[in-house]
């Protein structure tokens, strides 16, 4: 009762005629005004607006809300009312302030199950930063959605607060470099299916905010002779004898990501400039001895530039296999020193080709000037 007195609704209580309820809502629904004005104060600063309407007209009664809450200020609302606003902003579509980058890879973990490795972020470029006299402080919060398409399963959602502190002298040259980002990276696993991707970022210093939505397939790894999807990075670290990495780095510390004595991490983008050597990782599962022949043959990879293939590309690609789990994994490295700018796709031909519906695999990616 109190609820629809404060929102000028009407409380139907003690009462198992559903019919009558239904018959009262239609009615009360059926015919209404829609008032709107304009407030002499624009300034939002989470306070209660009471609103009242009153009538020339004797005999008739006004329902209607009793005002309305303003905006709060960014800096003003709690995890939890923040939180409740991304999720508004999520599902309302808006218009991005600036840029955001996401890349994934599929990958099983060793129970077969599907895990989405993914990395999301923004370029420093378009961020604010809080500065002082010494250094400049970056801060968002991310929010991710993943939403099963046949409705099967709850929304996924997901949230990190990224802040990050670097000296007032590197800021300049980070905001000029277009591959520094501001990055979250992380797993998460996932049942097979076709999933929408959506992500929005919020600038906590500017409240500007940005989005990414991306449909994924999520296929099951397992069945036999199956791909998983292409790691694209420039960056990877040396791993011990134990398995742990040397030095730290972005992206989840993960076995899933190991191969040939390296980790590989993610990037949130597949950017890359001339010169730079691309590091390439993708699984094969459960193949059959078939594909492990041809697999031990070495690597067919591709590159290729509007639908093109580039020649005298300097490339090395390497197969691990794993007969504990029954995988191969496939590494290669790709110069791009003799790559001109512009769009290419990474192509890696998959173990008896000629007899699968999609032969191969392959990823986007993109060769700034040195």
């Amino acid at each position: 009762m109190v609820l629809a007195k404060e929102t000028g609704g009407k409380a139907l209580i003690d009462t198992n005629d559903m019919g009558a309820v239904l018959d009262a809502v239609a009615e009360d629904a059926g015919d209404y005004y829609v008032l709107g004005y304009y407030p002499r104060s624009l300034q939002e600063t989470g306070r209660f607006r009471k609103l009242e309407i009153k009538l020339n007209r004797p005999n008739l009664k006004v329902e209607a809300p009793r005002g309305y809450y303003e905006r709060k200020p960014l800096q003003s609302l709690s995890k939890n009312e923040k939180e409740i606003y991304l999720r508004q902003v999520m599902n309302a579509n808006p218009q991005m302030d600036f840029p955001l980058s996401a890349e994934y890879s599929l990958v099983s973990e060793e129970g077969g199950g599907p895990v989405m490795v993914f990395s999301v972020g923004a370029a420093l470029k378009d961020l604010s930063a809080e500065e002082s006299k010494n250094h400049v402080e970056l801060d968002a919060t991310v929010m991710m959605r993943l939403n099963e398409r046949l409705l099967q399963k709850l929304p996924v959602y997901l949230d990190q607060r990224l802040e990050h502190r670097m000296a007032r002298d590197q800021w300049k040259a980070a905001r000029e470099n277009e591959r520094s980002f501001l990055a979250y990276s992380s797993q998460l696993p996932l049942s097979p299916g076709i999933y929408d991707w959506k992500i929005v970022l919020l600038d906590e210093n500017s409240g500007r905010i940005a989005s990414y939505e991306r449909k994924i397939v999520v296929p099951d790894f397992s069945r036999p002779s199956t791909a998983g999807t292409l790691l694209l990075t420039h960056e990877l670290t040396e791993t011990t004898s134990s398995g742990e990495k040397n030095a730290d780095g972005p992206g989840p510390d993960s076995p899933l990501l190991q191969a040939g004595g390296f980790l590989y991490l993610p990037q949130p983008s597949a950017v890359f400039k001339q010169g730079d050597s691309i590091h390439v990782l993708f699984h094969f599962y459960n193949p059959t001895e078939s594909d492990k022949a041809i697999a031990a043959e070495g690597m067919q990879i591709g590159i290729f530039k509007n639908s093109q293939p580039v020649a005298d590309v300097e490339a090395y690609g390497r197969p691990y296999l794993d007969r504990a789990r029954n995988i191969i994994r496939y590494t290669a490295v790709v110069n791009t020193a003799t790559l001109d700018s512009g769009e290419y796709t990474l192509l890696a031909v998959l173990p008896n080709y000629q007899t699968r519906q999609v032969p191969h695999v392959e990823k986007n990616f993109t060769i700034l000037p040195r």
